[in-house]
């Protein structure tokens, strides 16, 4: 999957960097990080935990994100989905 997405963005000459997580708190502190350094974007993709972790780093900034769940259902993306029917 990544180098399809490697060769897509690269087409379109976006440059993006990718991260993996190893220990609770890593993907706050990363998009955390993300947001200083003045991305456009930030794309989770994990469970619950790391979804969580990730959005919490964004609080309080304006960086547009999107999360893909690494399970088939979440619970977070059954929250969600329940909020929006």
């Amino acid at each position: 999957m990544l180098a399809v997405l490697n060769t897509v963005f690269q087409d379109a000459g976006i440059d993006w960097d990718v991260f993996i997580t190893k220990a609770a708190g890593d993907a706050e502190r990363l998009a955390r990080e993300s947001a200083a350094a003045g991305v456009d974007c930030v794309v989770v993709f994990g469970g619950d935990g790391t979804v969580t972790e990730a959005a919490s780093g964004l609080i309080g900034t304006e960086i547009r994100w999107q999360s893909f769940p690494a399970a088939r259902r979440t619970r977070l993306r059954s929250r969600l989905a329940s909020h929006l029917i």
